[in-house]
């Protein structure tokens, strides 16, 4: 029990500095010298959402997402009651944001959610729990900050600074009246979270012991004379027990896990892996 205890610590400690080491700007549009910001408010008289696309270079689990923008009455704080945000998988946005193909959603909250002001310079911080994207898919965030005001004026929108939109992507997208129209600017915003073939690299580098460090369905042990082979999940609970080399894996959840192979001659190796 204390050489588990002990090698549990070990583990989830190495584990946490790996995916610290490996957290990353994803994506990001920087504002734009000139351009007109871009207003994302809704009120009980009407929904307005902005929305800009990315495409990622690499698989990828996201974990925040800041949108950086302004109010020019400065009283955002008091009269901001929640936000809507979506991540949608989409190539057009030619329906309402709950009829996309949604990949994440969280509605009228503010859960995860931080608004920084400083007077009249408003972000907003949305920390999401490691959205798995894939590499070179076309994907949209949308927005909109729900405001608790009688009459939605310019002065209490909230607005999003123009962007400078990347190129292959296209131009943001406003809705409103039920319908999407095309801005003349991208949004600015930026993406940050853990790339997955950045630290499969990592993984590769420490260890021989796998065939390959990122699966679908089979996990191959790249050692001779394997006895027994365990995989652990970050928290330290046994998912697999298995005395062969070949092991199914599908049924695990996409993330990150620990792999302990012990040989025939009673010498250990450990690894980690990606579960797609």
């Amino acid at each position: 029990m204390k050489n588990f205890i002990l090698f549990n610590l070990f583990f989830l400690l190495s584990a946490g500095t790996l995916l610290k080491a490996q957290e990353t700007t994803l994506f990001h549009q920087p504002m734009e010298a000139d351009g007109w910001m871009i207003a994302a408010s809704s009120t009980e008289s009407g929904d307005v959402y902005l929305a800009d696309d990315f495409i990622l270079t690499e698989n990828s689990q996201l974990t925040r997402v800041t949108l950086e923008g302004a109010q020019l009455s400065q009283n955002l704080s008091s009269i901001l009651e929640s936000v809507d945000f979506f991540i949608v998988q989409s190539e057009d946005l030619t329906m309402s944001p709950t009829e996309e193909n949604i990949i994440y959603q969280s509605l009228n909250s503010m859960e995860g959610v931080e608004l920084i002001s400083n007077s009249a310079l408003q972000t907003f911080i949305i920390n999401l729990e490691n959205i798995e994207l894939e590499a070179n898919v076309k994907y949209w965030i949308i927005f909109s900050a729900r405001i608790n005001t009688a009459y939605p004026m310019q002065l209490m929108d909230w607005h999003n600074y123009p962007g400078q939109n990347t190129p292959g992507t296209s131009l943001a997208q406003k809705f409103s009246g039920n319908s999407w129209t095309q801005q003349p600017v991208g949004m600015t915003f930026k993406l940050e979270g853990l790339s997955t073939l950045g630290t499969t690299e990592v993984i590769a580098q420490q260890t021989h012991v796998l065939k390959s460090s990122i699966v679908k369905d089979v996990l191959e042990i790249n050692l001779p004379n394997v006895s027994k082979v365990r995989i652990y999940d970050y928290n330290g609970r046994l998912l697999l027990n298995a005395d062969k080399g070949k092991l199914n894996v599908s049924f695990l959840t996409a993330g990150h896990y620990v792999v302990v192979v012990t040989k025939k001659d009673g010498k250990t190796e450990r690894a980690k892996f990606v579960k797609k």
